[in-house]
């Protein structure tokens, strides 16, 4: 039986991912064109006005931290979820890799599933702050 903390790591891994999204969430705010009142939306314009950052590739870089947070907060909230809907379950011992098959595939669907949704949400928040075009 795994000890207290261990079962404990997935919750944590899972409020640090959600710190890092907020961090990321307020970092894109900070540096958004919507912030500058000189800024005109449907310009052709999109990405940031900071001059530090004109350089940087904005849309490739948002949108590769924005698969990895997501692939992590989702990632993390199926292995919580996981761990809550079969804490007290026990494993049959006929066909046992038949029932374990059974009920890690359900969870990768569902781990997918939220992953996209997230992802989607951050492009869909990228494009309100006109970082991305």
């Amino acid at each position: 039986m795994p000890s207290r903390f261990v079962q404990s790591l997935p919750m944590l891994g899972l409020g640090l991912s959600v710190g890092l999204a907020a961090t990321a969430v307020i970092f894109v705010y900070e540096i958004s064109p919507l912030r500058d009142p000189t800024f005109v939306p449907n310009s052709a314009n999109a990405g940031t006005l900071i001059p530090q950052f004109r350089d940087v590739a904005t849309e490739h870089n948002l949108m590769q931290w924005g698969a990895w947070l997501t692939g992590l907060i989702a990632t993390n909230l199926t292995i919580v979820l996981w761990q809550l809907s079969h804490a007290n379950s026990t494993l049959r011992r006929q066909n046992a890799l038949l029932a374990r098959l059974l009920r890690v595939v359900p969870w990768l669907g569902a781990g997918v599933i939220l992953w996209v949704v997230f992802w989607l949400g951050w492009v869909i928040y990228l494009l309100g702050q006109w970082m991305i075009d």
